[in-house]
């Protein structure tokens, strides 16, 4: 499904959304406040006063980030409610050690012992009952790979100071930090930090140079319509109620000081003297490249060549330089037309500019393209500079716009050093009162446990790199909460979204979801099923980018797995003084099972008297649409209890059963002695009986469970584009 001139982006650049991006994740935290929701979502007062009395239980999670010139630390304290099962970013501090792993390169033990200061320092702030639950993570950008052998010790010392801290470590502890994510993560701070995106703003380009690459991050426009051609370098990013098709790119190799190197060696690959004409004829200086000693040296144009404006010996060859550069960048496709756009250039961009007097630190300065060749040949023309590669960076900067870029030379760039330097414009366009309350919240009903290595990582970076420098405030103001029928609404649009349904690669999915308090179904019914009375309130219009559909939506309260639980076993089991006999739980003389607080005494197991007990649960419900035979996805529990139950298959992204084959395991299952998972049994009877009872599957069905996508996972994919999903879902009945 997709328009005819509508911006598409396909199911491998959605997926980058889980897999590799996390600036997307923290729009959400930060613009919950400002949000104009629907009544649906609503505050809660006794979450504020859980919070404002101290009466939340607190977690710690800590991320170390190992960079080449410096190492950061980063604490992040989360605390629960009372009232809902959900968790809200508290009070956050950072710690700069420094050098980074380069001054460290063949001392790995030494380096590890600057981290361990780091981490001391860290836990000093967190209480030490709290530490064995404290999550800890180490990133390490790329770079690190790049100094060979030393690399492999340094990160084999790393982890092993990792396995001796005590803390909660994940699967994946050690995490590298690839250079895609650098252009996704200026993009999203900048236009965040100027209000862009709830302000309805042109949203900035943002240009970075740095010694070893250079990146860019900018959304395409809606009538972009080369899509294909760069759909490799897109990702999916939602915000509020805006769905972005952003360009990230990152060119290794074309950082300045590599660029520098390289269009130097220039046809002297085999040479100790490096002579190039984007240096002044008189100049001789040894350095080290790749480990290699040259020494550089100007050329002298030729009575032939023509060295631009500025003719004679003593300058630089302005032609023959940018001729050497044009050759360089011609190895590299240009990106999509950024003519016309607000841009922002940022750290070895003001730098150089900043060695040619034309920004003076900190202030941020807006240039055109041509005011940067005009001070290259000023510096070019000089004999004798003091700054001898001064002349060569001005000249790459301005080919990199012009040539790289396709900028017009009247074209404007705003230069900035870092993103502090937007400050001044944070504060003319955020009012105080925006940043001084926003408050870092998570809105999905879920326990501790979801806070995996995945939601780590999306802090770390999240907070990193975006607000610490502006001091957002953590204190609580108000939160806000999806009801269970946006959780649906959100959980089928995210799974369809993945899959590349919204851009024609596939076909739309059904998607049931089993989480701990209800359970969803959303899919789009057969065309008969569409004048149902008794079904027509579960009947939303969904509409995205130029495609509409009606799409059924059900959400069953009380219906997820932790309330069964309770229902069966509190309602139906036998109750003698302050015990209770189930059928649903198999015999170890008597256990304790921490439901409702009450003491629970299990006996033999009556395979058929459970499954009794679970359809009169769920007995009286209006079906549903007809489901069987549809493409099926289950999500979030429903994929965690066939794990515990060692599926085969279970391991990899996404793993099939047939509602018959989950059925034999549920007999397999509660025909076992002395399990070590009590509730197993029943959580799959439950399971096979809410997909044939409620969902009306028959047993030759098929689901296909996304094992490594929690619920948690799901809705941030879906992102804050719907959140407000009201708005762009129509009830007009004369439609149905």
């Amino acid at each position: 499904m997709r328009g005819s001139s509508g911006l598409v982006c396909d199911s491998t650049t959605a997926q980058r959304i889980i897999n590799n991006n996390r600036f997307c994740f923290v729009g959400v935290y930060v613009n919950l406040v400002d949000l104009n929701l629907s009544d649906a979502f609503a505050t809660s007062l006794c979450d504020k006063i859980t919070s404002l009395f101290g009466l939340s239980k607190s977690y710690y999670s800590i991320v170390i980030a190992v960079n080449p010139e410096k190492t950061e630390l980063y604490t992040y304290q989360f605390r629960t409610s009372l009232c809902r099962k959900h968790l809200v970013l508290g009070q956050h501090f950072v710690k700069y050690g420094t050098p980074g792993y380069l001054a460290y390169a063949n001392r790995p033990r030494t380096f590890v012992k600057t981290v361990n200061k780091l981490w001391e320092s860290a836990v000093a702030k967190i209480p030490k009952s709290a530490l064995n639950q404290t999550s800890l993570i180490l990133i390490a950008y790329s770079g690190l790979k790049e100094i060979g052998e030393n690399a492999r010790r340094i990160e084999k010392k790393l982890k092993k100071f990792l396995g001796g801290t005590g803390c909660k470590l994940g699967k994946t502890p050690f995490l590298y930090a690839s250079l895609d994510d650098h252009g996704s993560m200026n993009w999203f701070a900048v236009n965040l930090l100027l209000d862009n995106f709830s302000r309805k703003k042109p949203l900035a380009v943002i240009l970075s140079l740095q010694n070893a690459f250079f990146d860019m991050g900018y959304s395409l426009d809606t009538d972009f319509n080369g899509f294909w051609k760069v759909k490799n370098y897109t990702t999916i990013v939602s915000v509020q109620e805006s769905n972005y098709c952003v360009y990230t790119r990152s060119e290794t190799g074309l950082g300045s000081d590599n660029a520098r190197m390289s269009i130097f060696m220039q046809g002297n690959e085999n040479k100790e003297v490096l002579r190039s004409p984007c240096l002044p004829p008189n100049m001789w200086a040894k350095v080290m490249f790749n480990k290699r000693a040259y020494v550089l040296q100007g050329s002298t144009p030729s009575s032939s060549e023509s060295s631009g404006d500025f003719e004679g010996s003593d300058s630089v060859d302005i032609q023959g330089c940018t001729n050497d550069i044009k050759q360089f960048l011609q190895n590299y496709n240009s990106p999509p037309p950024l003519t016309g756009r607000t841009i922002y250039a940022r750290r070895n961009y003001y730098s150089v500019l900043q060695r040619a007097n034309l920004v003076t630190y900190p202030k941020e300065v807006v240039l055109k393209v041509a005011d940067i060749y005009t001070a290259a040949k000023r510096e070019c023309s000089r004999a004798t500079p003091t700054d001898y590669f001064l002349c060569f960076d001005l000249l790459y900067i301005y080919n990199v716009f012009s040539r790289f870029y396709k900028l017009w030379d009247d074209q404007k760039i705003r230069i900035s050093v870092t993103l502090e330097s937007i400050k001044s414009l944070v504060d003319e366009n955020v009012p105080a009162s925006k940043r001084e309350t926003s408050a870092f919240v998570f809105v999905q009903n879920q326990e501790l446990k979801e806070l995996d290595d995945k939601y780590t990582r999306t802090v770390a970076a999240s907070v990193q790199q975006y607000f610490e420098p502006y001091h957002f405030q953590s204190k609580f103001k108000e939160e806000t909460f999806l009801e269970d029928a946006e959780e649906g609404v959100l959980s089928w649009f995210a799974v369809n979204l993945l899959k590349g349904v919204f851009f024609g690669v596939e076909e739309p999915v059904a998607v049931v979801t089993l989480e701990t308090t209800s359970s969803h179904v959303g899919f789009i019914p057969n065309k008969n099923d569409y004048f149902d009375p008794s079904q027509k309130k579960h009947y939303q219009k969904f509409k995205f980018q130029t495609d509409a559909f009606w799409v059924y939506f059900r959400d069953f309260h009380n219906l997820g797995i932790y309330e069964a639980r309770k229902s069966v076993i509190v309602h139906q089991a036998q109750r003698t003084g302050s015990k209770l006999y189930s059928d649903c739980f198999n015999p170890n003389g008597d256990s304790t099972l921490g439901i409702l607080n009450e003491i629970y005494t299990t006996h033999d197991i009556n395979f058929g008297k459970c499954t009794a007990q679970v359809r009169r649960l769920l007995q009286g419900l209006n079906p549903i649409p007809n489901l069987s035979g549809k493409d099926i996805y289950g999500v979030d529990n429903f994929q965690k209890i066939l794990r515990r139950a060692n599926v085969a298959g279970s391991d990899s992204d996404v793993f099939e059963q047939t509602v018959e084959e989950v059925s034999y395991l549920a007999e397999k299952k509660c025909d076992e002695k002395n399990p070590r998972d009590k509730f197993l049994c029943f959580d799959l009877i439950y399971v096979k009986e809410l997909l044939k009872e409620v969902f009306g599957l028959q047993n030759g069905d098929k689901i296909k469970f996304l094992s490594r996508m929690s619920k948690c996972q799901v809705n941030w994919v879906a992102g804050l584009a719907y959140l407000n999903y009201y708005s762009s879902m129509l009830a007009d009945d004369d439609d149905l």
